[in-house]
């Protein structure tokens, strides 16, 4: 069965790193047995050569662990501040979303006391226009004083 390829940069699937840590847990605990059975006959001087290198090798893995640490670290960091940046982003636009809602209902609501003044307008011209049109279609009465 292959697997898909990772992509870079993003974290493994949960049950790689376990296989990974198990694997690595496994390798060490045969390292201890190989060292215990070669360990079996050393001397007090080759014993103190062996703790020697194991406590440079436990020094290298402890100051290993530290700079994990403090990557991980400055990881979350980073990526706090870019979360940061995203919601400030974020903030900004729904800033000026509410700021152009707000001009658009004055806008609106000037347009609507517009036409609230224009409608009864209309219709006072339309009855004078009326008014005028009917006095100039109209023919004077002339009474003929015959």
């Amino acid at each position: 069965m292959a697997s898909a390829p990772q992509v870079p940069n993003l974290p493994p699937e949960p049950s790689e790193t376990q296989r990974a840590m198990d694997a690595a847990a496994a390798s060490e605990r045969a390292r201890a047995k190989k060292l215990e059975e070669e360990e079996a006959d050393m001397s007090a001087d080759e014993l103190r050569a062996v703790l020697k290198r194991e406590r440079h090798r436990t020094g290298r893995i402890a100051a290993d662990l530290a700079a994990l640490k403090s990557a991980s670290v400055q990881s979350q960091l980073e990526a706090e501040v870019i979360e940061e940046g995203r919601i400030n982003g974020l903030m900004r636009r729904l800033d000026d979303v509410q700021q152009e809602k707000g001009r658009i209902i004055v806008e609106l609501e000037r347009e609507e006391e517009m036409v609230s003044v224009i409608g009864p307008l209309r219709s006072m011209v339309s009855v004078i226009s009326n008014q005028f049109l009917t006095r100039v279609d109209t023919p004077p009465c002339h009474t003929s004083n015959s």
